[in-house]
């Protein structure tokens, strides 16, 4: 399996999902030509849930997990000027009862290698991480947190 991981690490095909920059809007063309501005009634929780996140954090990396945090991250890349501590983890779990499978797990490390979260390094940097997301049933985090337990220890990190 070791093999086969890292064929698709270094597959140049295998790159993150694309998202428009919001952050730059005269690269958008006509994308928000008629559209209206949007209504912003949660901005002062937003504001103060990432100001949270960020105190919490110990100045170490914050990976956005899936899509739940989409907001938080565009308004913490724009404040800290797209700071490179400020990461999207697009990483997800499906509907109960599904079952990953060995070509999920190999895709998922794919993922989290090209987003910095291995085994290595995790343990052998001294910068915290945070994962930071909205959790409803915890599918999601168990999901990641089984397969970065069953990586460090396929890989016998500490």
């Amino acid at each position: 399996m070791a093999t086969s991981f890292a064929m698709w690490a270094d597959d140049p095909r295998m790159t993150l999902p694309f998202r428009w920059n919001l952050v730059t809007p005269d690269r958008l063309g006509s994308l928000l030509d008629g559209d209206c501005r949007p209504d912003l009634w949660f901005a002062a929780e937003l504001v103060d849930c990432s100001a949270r996140v960020l105190a919490r954090s110990g100045g170490g990396a914050l990976h956005f997990v899936g899509r739940s945090m989409d907001s938080m991250y565009d308004l913490l890349t724009g404040v800290l000027a797209e700071d490179p501590r400020l990461m999207r983890l697009p990483f997800s779990r499906f509907s109960e009862g599904w079952v990953p499978d060995d070509e999920w797990r190999e895709e998922a490390r794919v993922i989290l290698t090209r987003c910095g979260v291995t085994p290595f390094r995790l343990a052998r940097t001294g910068d915290p991480v945070s994962f930071v997301d909205i959790v409803s049933t915890g599918r999601t985090f168990e999901s990641l947190y089984s397969l970065l337990r069953d990586w460090v220890e396929e890989q016998r990190e500490p």
